[in-house]
């Protein structure tokens, strides 16, 4: 059985081929990402997974669909992508010296069925000097990423620790990943059936 990949993100893909899943098909859906007022971090997430997964379901209704979202959040405050530079700038002199954490839904939907989880990883950021934030900002690398930092790129030297899964951060917790896939037939190729201990 194959799947589709509802899903733009390159790290997700990338992911998926790390441990051998290649999906026949990846289809970015474009839905509505504005949060609701008063909508908490865990409900505003998994809602858009769910969002993203029965809209490419519509357009593939034969076939397995995983969708996936993953967020920035400090405090109850949801950090999307920076809107610009000064937006961005924002963003580091709110994560200097704090915890942050990082939610990720992954949704998997075929026929009438439909299994999901949430994941949360939590990070420590360093304390940041102004010098540090501006350099950083030269990078761009703020413009593609959830918060303005890219962990696994040039950020990753202001994360102090991680406690949880690191692929979450990247965007797709693989051990939850691997067991929902598992659960409707889908297994890894260089493992076989009947060897996942969910």
């Amino acid at each position: 059985m194959s799947f589709i990949l509802a899903s733009q993100s390159k790290y997700r893909l990338a992911l998926l081929k790390q441990i051998g899943y290649v999906p026949s098909a990846v289809a970015p859906q474009n839905v509505d990402e504005s949060t609701l007022p008063r909508e908490r971090p865990n409900d505003y997430i998994k809602r858009v997974t769910r969002l993203k997964a029965q809209s490419a379901f519509q357009q593939h209704p034969d076939q397995v669909i995983i969708s996936a979202d993953t967020i920035v959040v400090l405090g109850c405050r949801i950090l999307q992508k920076p809107l610009d530079r000064e937006d961005a700038r924002k963003m580091l002199s709110l994560f200097s010296g704090r915890r942050f954490r990082v939610l990720t839904h992954v949704c998997l939907m075929h026929g009438d069925k439909m299994r999901e989880r949430t994941v949360t990883t939590s990070c420590q950021f360093k304390r940041l000097s102004l010098l540090e934030i501006e350099k950083y900002l030269d990078t761009n690398e703020w413009t593609h990423t959830s918060g303005g930092i890219a962990i696994d790129e040039l950020g990753g030297v202001f994360i102090k620790s991680i406690n949880g899964s690191f692929s979450n951060v990247m965007g797709l917790p693989l051990y939850e990943t691997r067991n929902l896939l598992e659960s409707f037939g889908l297994y890894m190729t260089w493992m076989g059936q009947g060897v996942s201990d969910a």
